[in-house]
């Protein structure tokens, strides 16, 4: 079940939606029939590619997600465990941990570490499953705050959570209703923060790994020019729109 709700979302996405309306308008178009429907369709398709390529497109549908949460200047007296959610991993046998980890998992690892600080009391809890063969994504935190100079008695693993849910009720069980830092992305912090309180923990957010400037600035003129990268914005945006109507509908 897991796997199958993975793969419909994934059709749920931008880029599938645009490619099936362009194939899909291309088809009718080039059949003869009802062609003014396959034109608009086509146009339609390039139109909004084209937009999502832009950045204040992707900046203004993902900054509403990424600005929910302050960032935390340091950990709140009394809090002691430092919870940092799974991410992405490629795990290449022989490399070191922090290269095994995508940029979203590596910042993650970075702002747990911060915050957990060297207080011997204060632990880093690490969630999340392997998406391979290799060590779990939340090993692999835990290898790399360990280069990073954690001793490895203040870390907790949770390998085996594959999503948010499945890291909420992990969590939960071993740290009951203590208060915690939650870290994960800051994209993804809303819709995690509400599910650790619907389960109650009472997380207090530190949201890491932003997409989008935070700061207000003027947009130089190159940064009105169509990039990838601001599509990916767009796509995380409604990924986690998407996780959280799920959330609310699913209960």
């Amino acid at each position: 079940m897991f796997v199958v709700i993975k793969m419909v979302s994934r059709l749920l996405f931008p880029v599938p939606v645009i490619l099936l309306a362009l194939v899909a308008g291309w088809w009718i178009w080039a059949r003869g029939r009802r062609v003014r429907l396959g034109k608009w369709l086509t146009g339609a398709a390039i139109g909004v590619l084209a937009l999502m390529s832009f950045g204040p497109v992707g900046d203004g549908v993902l900054r509403p997600l990424e600005n929910r949460y302050p960032v935390l200047d340091q950990r709140p007296d009394g809090v002691m465990d430092v919870v940092v959610l799974g991410a992405g991993t490629d795990y290449v046998e022989g490399d070191p941990a922090s290269l095994c980890l995508n940029d979203s998992a590596r910042a993650r690892v970075m702002e747990g570490v911060r915050l957990a600080g060297r207080e011997e009391g204060a632990r880093l809890v690490f969630t999340g499953s392997s998406g391979n063969e290799g060590p779990s994504c939340a090993e692999l935190g835990a290898r790399t705050a360990e280069l990073m100079g954690v001793g490895r008695a203040r870390i907790v693993v949770l390998g085996e959570p594959r999503n948010t849910r499945e890291e909420v009720a992990a969590v939960v069980e071993l740290l009951g209703d203590r208060p915690i830092v939650l870290v994960t992305c800051a994209s993804h912090l809303p819709r995690a923060m509400a599910m650790f309180e619907k389960a109650g923990a009472r997380p207090v957010a530190a949201p890491s790994s932003f997409m989008t400037r935070r700061a207000k600035y003027k947009r130089s003129p190159w940064g009105w020019y169509p990039g990838a990268g601001e599509m990916e914005k767009v796509e995380r945006a409604v990924y986690e729109y998407l996780g959280l109507a799920w959330f609310w509908v699913s209960g």
